[in-house]
């Protein structure tokens, strides 16, 4: 069963799948339910590229059972088993069991698949010693292959749709989740339909001797391709914020990179506010946090030397003056000037926050960090004088 698909738009999917794939092993491995997600997106990609021509054309090169492209498509059936019974052991989970039990469940579920795979490739013996595809053979082992192929898939859609209607049914759903929930409803209703009609539809042929609608099996294959395609699509979305987690371009990563200059320059005045257990595993939050907390703890040890800021004085924003006022007492320490007790406040550390979030709570501090090198552009004259 060739893919089809024109390769021109099959194989960008390919990559993307396996690229994502890549990624989420990398990024995105640490629950059950990742792990489980990105095994099912292993096995989705191995069954795409063995539906493809020009991997055929390809592995047909080569002598053996690498070479039978009898074989080979038969294999992608396997695959897709492995699909099911990954997704099957996220379903469980969704459903309540255990998730310390989580791995052992799965070994059982994947040998379940083995023996289906089994039946599968044994079953489709006469179809590759004649050369043809299952619903072009047509015979009783035809029946057999489909029925285990589709019994794991009846099971697996059957449980999310009974867990869909579940959760449909809780009212305490918001009306995304309605939606996901309805979508999911949906899909699983029609998989379980296929997974009874196909089997039965393949039986009836046999016993009437009828040929079949797609002895080709396209509208088979179109289904996998295009259910495939779309649960890539899902991923993806968790996929970027991970590479942007990765390498610092969510917010998070922002704010701590804006920082970055402030910190240097008041952790330099007053090295003893930086923490010593600091770990080169800290993740992007953990680094912000302290950051946060060590420049705060900066800023205090400077409020003897701060000074109101004039109304008079050149600001174009209550950050900036709060900036210069920062940048003023900066530049009196780092001259040596005599620290006071007038009890002048530093604004910054007044300002009130949007929220408790650790980015948020950040926020002043990265608006103080925008305007930090003006503000000591500006002071640099008056501590030269």
């Amino acid at each position: 069963m060739t893919s089809p698909v024109p390769g021109v738009i099959a194989w960008p999917v390919i990559t993307l799948l396996v690229l994502l794939t890549i990624v989420r092993f990398a990024l995105i491995n640490s629950s059950i339910t990742d792990r489980l997600i990105n095994q099912a997106l292993a096995f989705a990609a191995v069954g795409m590229l063995l539906r493809e021509q020009a991997t055929e054309d390809l592995l047909g090169r080569f002598p053996g059972p690498i070479g039978d492209i009898d074989l080979l498509r038969q294999l992608s059936f396997c695959a897709i088993i492995g699909i099911v019974q990954a997704l099957y052991g996220i379903g469980k989970l969704w459903d309540g069991a255990d998730p310390a039990t989580a791995q052992k469940r799965q070994r059982r579920y994947y040998v379940v698949g083995l023996i289906l795979s089994a039946v599968v490739l044994f079953a489709g013996t006469p179809a590759r010693m004649q050369n043809v595809l299952i619903d072009q053979e047509l015979t009783w082992s035809s029946a057999v292959l489909w029925c285990a192929f589709y019994a794991p898939i009846l099971v697996c859609a059957t449980l999310y749709l009974r867990l869909a209607v579940r959760e449909l049914r809780a009212g305490d759903n918001t009306s995304r989740e309605k939606a996901i929930y309805a979508a999911n409803i949906g899909i699983s209703g029609v998989l379980v339909f296929d997974a009874v009609v196909t089997p039965l539809n393949t039986i009836y042929e046999v016993i009437s001797n009828t040929r079949s609608k797609d002895p080709e099996m396209h509208i088979k294959a179109l289904t996998f391709f295009l259910a495939t395609t779309a649960a890539s699509l899902i991923t993806i979305v968790p996929t970027v914020s991970a590479l942007r987690v990765r390498f610092g371009r969510d917010r998070t990563g922002r704010n701590r990179r804006l920082l970055e200059p402030l910190w240097q320059d008041l952790t330099a005045l007053f090295p003893e506010v930086v923490a010593r257990d600091r770990l080169a595993t800290d993740t992007e939050a953990a680094r912000l946090h302290r950051m946060t907390i060590e420049i705060h703890d900066a800023l205090l040890r400077l409020r003897p030397y701060a000074t109101p800021v004039a109304k008079h004085d050149d600001v174009a924003s209550p950050t900036a003056a709060a900036a210069v006022q920062v940048a003023r007492a900066y530049t009196a320490k780092l001259h040596g000037t005599i620290p006071s007790n007038s009890g002048v406040q530093l604004d910054i550390l007044t300002m009130p926050t949007k929220s408790t979030h650790l980015t948020a709570a950040s926020d002043n501090l990265v608006d103080l960090a925008r305007q930090w090198q003006t503000a000591l552009a500006q002071c640099a004259p008056a501590a030269s004088r």
